[in-house]
């Protein structure tokens, strides 16, 4: 049991199920020709500039809020806001966001939000 514990340990302390999420969801968004040629360049490029790469970037995230907001209301409900996260591979994200008590989550707010998980998830990989 201590090897299990000390593996997952490991895991955790280097942020790995984290960064094989991204990848994973990394690949999925780009739909590459060679998918692994595709992870190694995203390695690369992030211990190059010491820093992950956006998954989405804002124009990105906007689609997907007019995507969730199909009757174009100007919000969505907190739980379309979860499940648009989670889609995405973020785990670590305001789960209490503004309007989300009233079903009522702004596109702004989205985008504050999903960007500042972005941001934190990609730190995460970066920490030595």
């Amino acid at each position: 049991m201590a090897a299990t514990e000390a593996a997952e340990a490991y895991l955790s302390a280097h942020h790995i199920p984290e960064l094989l999420e991204q990848l994973a969801s990394w690949v999925l968004y780009n739909t590459p020709d060679d998918p692994k040629a595709f992870i190694i360049d995203h390695l690369q490029q992030m211990k190059e500039k010491k820093e992950g790469l956006p998954l989405l970037d804002e124009e990105n995230l906007k689609a997907m809020f007019r995507m969730l907001d199909i009757q174009t209301r100007g919000y969505i409900s907190l739980e379309q806001y979860t499940h648009a996260m989670l889609n995405v591979g973020l785990v670590k994200f305001n789960k209490e966001p503004i309007g989300g008590q009233s079903n009522k989550i702004t596109q702004d707010t989205f985008l504050h939000e999903a960007n500042r998980a972005l941001r934190k998830a990609n730190q995460a990989f970066c920490e030595p």
